[in-house]
């Protein structure tokens, strides 16, 4: 299984000389990695090449996707660290395009090892936070805390092919012919006995940043199953120079289990499908904030 991670050296005196720097960086790229789809939205001229006429194909299939349940595997690696974040997430979705917050409602349980740790509930209006260590479940109703729920949402570690209505980091406008955008053949790999093809597409940045951080590339890999497009993983990696130094920080999903377009178990995108243990309780800011 492909961990995208880079050792890198760096002396003391130079961590010190920037140690407020990397703070504002790490957060810089973590904000750039979440939202590389706008570079996505451009609009390419049609390329004919296999890889690209691929990609296509594995977009429309998850254009096609609507309703599902999977089961998945998160890779994350953030800057001057030599250790890979992994996470197990068992998720029930179902796609609403019209919804302004994200598109998707979603029960997402997040597991550590065979754990459950928490679970993230969103079902348009409102956003349940669940903790298995205190047992408590938080709701956020949308019309009183929009602002919360669309970051609580946003931090939701979704398998976006399959649960975003743009079908994110996939697209449909892919242009070879332009210098800046590549997209490679890397081969034919197995995940889960299944066969894939495995691409590549990069996208070069017009040094995004400032004077000391130069962000000069978006790097998108997936792994498409060969006989009906479905994507089995994909992995996006942003590419930034600090001095002399290469920054990289990656993030892979691979699913483990899936099945898409059927009808989901009635009441699981809502708060009836939590389980006994856990008990319910509304945010409060001014108690929030007591207890920080």
């Amino acid at each position: 299984m492909v961990t995208l991670e880079k050792k890198y050296s760096f002396s003391e005196s130079y961590i010190y000389s920037v140690k407020s720097s990397l703070i504002i960086l790490q957060l810089f790229l973590t904000v750039s990695l979440l939202n590389a789809q706008w570079s996505l939205e451009k609009d390419f001229s049609p390329t004919s090449s296999k890889q690209a006429e691929i990609l296509i194909k594995s977009f429309k299939t998850c254009q096609d996707i609507k309703v599902g349940y999977y089961e998945a595997v998160s890779y994350r690696k953030f800057l001057l660290t030599n250790d890979t974040i992994v996470k197990t997430y068992h998720c029930y979705f179902e796609k609403h395009p019209m919804d302004s917050i994200s598109g998707c409602f979603f029960h997402l349980i997040q597991y550590s090892g065979l754990n459950e740790e928490r679970r993230s509930i969103y079902t348009g209006e409102e956003f349940i936070s669940a903790n298995v260590a205190d047992s408590i479940a938080t709701y956020y109703q949308v019309y009183a805390w929009e602002d919360e729920v669309q970051r609580l949402v946003r931090q939701a570690e979704l398998y976006l092919p399959f649960a975003s209505p743009s079908s994110y980091p996939l697209t449909e406008h892919i242009d070879e012919y332009d210098k800046r955008e590549t997209v490679d053949w890397i081969g034919d790999e197995m995940i889960s006995g299944k066969t894939t093809h495995h691409i590549r597409l990069t996208r070069m940045l017009k040094d995004k940043g400032g004077v000391e951080l130069r962000v000069i590339s978006n790097e998108f890999h997936f792994w498409i199953k060969s006989d009906d497009y479905v994507p089995l993983a994909y992995s996006v990696e942003l590419v930034a120079i600090l001095g002399n130094d290469t920054l990289r920080q990656s993030e892979k999903y691979q699913l483990t289990a899936f099945q898409i377009n059927e009808p989901l178990k009635e009441n699981m995108l809502s708060s009836k499908s939590l389980p006994s243990y856990y008990r319910l309780h509304p945010f409060d800011s001014e108690e929030m904030k007591k207890n920080k």
